[in-house]
């Protein structure tokens, strides 16, 4: 039976990807009669029901021994997480972050703090916030997607790890 690695769950389906194809699979349901439930990142085995559709169909059959899981979002096997928030615009919610990186940390993932938007901010205002959060024990990245050797750091801390992304959604228009 082939494995793969979940990609996607949305409403008891799961996308599988596994030999540069993804299969829509269902859990079996001696997942449920066991109380677990399959989770984004979960690497499984499953069979194939179906080569016709697109995407191809399976059922999920078991899951690997998972190396770490996440309540919210509910993924495993995390190498990483990336908490992105903005410098300016919207300014960053200190609460907000401060939680993240406790929750993350409290289960053992390295963090990486990225502060987004640095083009639009004074040296004054990234100097503050690499004081506040150089002791938090995460490397920290200050990057603009206008400035292409900032993101080719962010590539490079990205690459290889499979890593959760949090920070608040959206975004705020600036003058």
């Amino acid at each position: 039976m082939p494995e793969g690695k979940i990609v996607k769950s949305i409403a008891g389906f799961y996308e599988v990807y596994s030999g540069g194809e993804v299969y829509r699979c269902r859990a079996r349901g001696v997942f449920r009669q066991l109380g677990e439930k399959p989770l984004v990142g979960d690497d499984v085995i499953f069979d194939i029901t179906d080569t016709v559709s697109v995407p191809m169909e399976g059922n999920v059959v078991s899951i690997m021994k998972r190396k770490s899981v996440l309540q919210r979002p509910n993924v495993s096997n995390v190498d990483q997480a990336l908490l992105l928030f903005a410098v300016r615009f919207p300014d960053p919610s200190f609460n907000m972050l401060d939680r993240f990186l406790i929750s993350v940390s409290l289960k053992g993932l390295p963090v990486i703090l990225c502060f987004n938007k640095c083009d639009l901010a004074g040296e004054e205002e990234i100097s503050a916030l690499r004081r506040i959060y150089c002791g938090c024990g995460s490397d920290l990245l200050f990057i603009s997607t206008r400035q292409e050797d900032s993101l080719d750091e962010l590539k490079s801390v990205l690459a290889g790890k499979t890593t959760v992304l949090a920070g608040p959604n959206g975004a705020a228009s600036h003058p």
